[in-house]
């Protein structure tokens, strides 16, 4: 209630006069200010007009602000508020987040981020845990816990299909000789015995109180008795929480060794890392609320490709389309000098495939490479073109990726029409295709060839070569294709 004290001193007439003055602004609402595009708004959703324009309260990071705002027609009919499946069909925040113009891949990471809140409902993927005694238990719950919401996306596609035994052993830094034993349960006379107690190096990870770090070996592939096994130590005085973009990197290698043993051999090495951190990057940041992280997250995958295509942003379709015929083994492109690469290049590599055929296809690829079908005629059967073909899509949209400019818009981008495939291998699927041998090979062709001291290069009329190590053997791998082109490592 408003009391409002007036002085006695007040000549009557004067004293009704100012009496009437309050009560008057009293009743007169306040006008908040006009909104314009940009300015502080208070309630998520809330809607003013203002010169003909109608303004909607976003969020914009950690802000509400309003929207850039739509012209309001002569004769508006009311209509209803967009809602995110008409626009977006993928985003989990208000229907506000409609309206915001975004780039293609925005609206990949959209749809990725909701088919995981969707799949929430899934049954738990089918590890077979086992916890050192050592081991900080709630740390290991902890990831447990975040690998478990991860896998149920993949639940989903994988609509109860049988999978491969997927073993996950987590132990804590002091836990050798439970290791030791686990491996010999797990993988026999086979053992790869990764963890060096005199270096305690764990694979590629130096081993401390604080780490966290693991290996995974697929063991007896293309066999009844593979299974895929993930050893991860927790270090005793480990305080971080689970990374979501590690955590849903991590699953999608579950996911594609749970479900094929091994890979074809004409498989680009951009494919299997590059799906992984597509998901790991969509799912690192909730787009619609932190939108600056994910754009930034993924200008800095741009930067790892420019350290090795550093002139990526004039590129034309054709140098990318080279630049892509050589991500196979043995080329220096797939060696582990130069990891970063293939995962960065195959992220870009796989905004396309989603956008283009879903993760539906994507799996029935996946289920090909199981029945022993190469990438090739994988890629016709299901996609419906040639690796040759495809390469120049790719191609194309590398050039709109590394663009200065790129179109945006408050919808979707819909696939392109593509007719249904029709190619039929003549021949039977084999469960490890050999590569057709190149004919007259020339003596001056090291490619693939054994060598002895890493790191060495040699340079003649077929291009520059490279000694690298793959697994257990050194080979030449080809950097250039000839000695006289433009440095493409």
């Amino acid at each position: 209630m408003n009391t409002l004290i007036v002085s006695a001193l007040l000549r009557p007439r004067n004293q009704m006069a100012l009496i009437l003055a309050l009560l008057l602004s009293l009743s007169t609402p306040v006008q908040a200010a006009a909104p314009k595009a940009g300015a502080k708004c208070t309630k998520a959703g809330s809607t003013a007009t203002a010169g003909g324009m109608k303004f909607t309260c976003i969020k914009s990071g950690t802000k509400l602000v309003w929207n850039k705002g739509v012209a309001i027609k002569a004769s508006p009919k009311p209509s209803p508020t967009p809602t995110r499946t008409q626009t977006l069909d993928a985003s989990p925040s208000p229907a506000s987040t409609s309206l915001i113009e975004r780039e293609a891949w925005e609206f990949t990471y959209l749809k990725i981020w909701n088919e995981l809140e969707k799949a929430q409902n899934q049954g738990s993927f089918p590890f077979d845990y086992k916890l050192s005694p050592n081991v900080n238990q709630e740390k290991a719950k902890e990831s447990i816990a975040a690998y478990d919401k991860a896998m149920k996306l993949w639940m989903a596609i994988l609509s109860g299909e049988k999978v491969s035994p997927v073993v996950w052993a987590i132990m804590s830094e002091k836990d050798y000789a439970w290791w030791k034993q686990v491996v010999d349960e797990q993988e026999g006379k086979s053992a790869n015995y990764a963890w060096n107690p005199t270096t305690n190096m764990l694979g590629h990870c130096q081993l401390s109180s604080t780490i966290f770090c693991g290996y995974g070996n697929a063991f007896k592939a293309n066999t009844s008795e593979y299974k895929f096994l993930q050893y991860n130590v927790i270090g005793s005085n480990y305080a971080s929480s689970p990374n979501a973009n590690t955590v849903n990197h991590e699953s999608v290698h579950f996911y594609q060794l749970s479900v094929v043993q091994s890979f074809p051999s004409d498989l680009p090495c951009w494919y299997v890392e590059g799906q992984a951190s597509l998901y790991g990057g969509a799912l690192e940041f909730d787009l619609t609320s932190n939108r600056f992280s994910s754009i930034r997250q993924r200008n800095n995958f741009k930067s790892i490709v420019r350290q090795y295509q550093p002139n990526a942003d004039s590129y034309v379709p054709k140098e990318w389309v080279e630049v892509l015929k050589n991500m196979y083994y043995p080329h220096i492109s797939c060696s582990s000098q130069q990891d970063y690469f293939k995962y960065a290049l195959g992220m870009f590599v796989w905004e396309y495939l989603y956008q283009q055929f879903g993760p539906q296809v994507m799996h029935q690829v996946l289920l090909d490479f199981k029945t022993g079908w190469s990438f090739n005629e994988t890629l016709q059967m299901r996609l419906g073109v040639t690796l040759d073909q495809l390469n120049d899509e790719l191609a194309t949209h590398l050039v709109e990726v590394f663009s200065k400019s790129q179109p945006k818009s408050t919808i979707a981008p819909t696939p392109k029409p593509r007719p249904k495939p029709t190619f039929t291998p003549t021949s039977t699927p084999t469960p490890r295709p050999t590569p057709t041998p190149t004919p007259e090979r020339s003596p001056d062709d090291l490619n693939g060839l054994s060598c002895s001291k890493e790191n060495e290069i040699i340079k003649n009329s077929q291009g520059e070569f490279w000694c690298l190590k793959f697994g257990e053997r050194y080979q030449w791998a080809k950097n250039n294709p000839d000695p006289n082109a433009k440095r493409t490592p």
